[in-house]
């Protein structure tokens, strides 16, 4: 199975995954039993690795640009988007992390976050610059990365920035299902 494959199919298990996630944290009470946590992290880990591949294949498309520029600045969005998911995940496990470690976590967190909103922001104009059958999803993805990075570079407002960056998260699907239903139609 190849790259965009993969990536379209990492793309819609991680969109359901993150609904999933909302719907255990209320369901298992995070942070409240082990077997919440358990259950968070299981989650966390299967949301990790979809978005990942999803990324991976955005990151082939963007290889195909060929804008040295714009493959730099997606290698520094998914270097960032793994030291922050490697970060959160003891913080989706409270109930075994110690308090101690836990608020040393959280202060990392808002930094981490606040960087992965100035990352956002500076990837989100080359999505726009797309050309041809690429534009219309580049142009909401980037609308999209744009707003979320905004929100989470204030940190405070990073719970919408983190719904925003779903929707981007969407039209970086599409733009990957796309790409691979017209790489097969040729």
């Amino acid at each position: 199975m190849d790259t965009m494959r993969r990536g379209e199919i990492a793309g819609i298990l991680c969109l359901i995954a993150v609904v999933a996630s909302f719907v255990a944290a209320f369901v298992f009470g995070v942070g409240k039993s082990a077997m919440g946590d358990v259950v968070s992290l299981v989650i966390y880990v299967i949301v990790c690795v979809t978005y990942l591949a999803l990324l991976l294949a955005v990151q082939e498309i963007v290889k195909s640009v060929g804008d040295v520029v714009f493959v730099h600045r997606m290698r520094v969005f998914l270097f960032v988007v793994v030291a922050t998911y490697l970060l959160f995940a003891p913080l989706t496990t409270p109930f075994f992390v110690p308090d101690w470690l836990e608020a040393i976590l959280v202060f990392v967190a808002i930094v981490l976050t606040a960087i992965f909103g100035v990352v956002s922001i500076r990837v989100a104009p080359f999505f726009d610059k797309l050309e041809g059958r690429r534009a219309e999803y580049g142009r909401k993805a980037a609308r999209w990365l744009k707003i979320s990075g905004w929100l989470m570079a204030t940190v405070i407002l990073s719970v919408f920035g983190a719904i925003a960056s779903l929707v981007a998260d969407f039209y970086m699907w599409r733009l990957v299902r796309s790409e691979r239903l017209n790489a097969n139609s040729k």
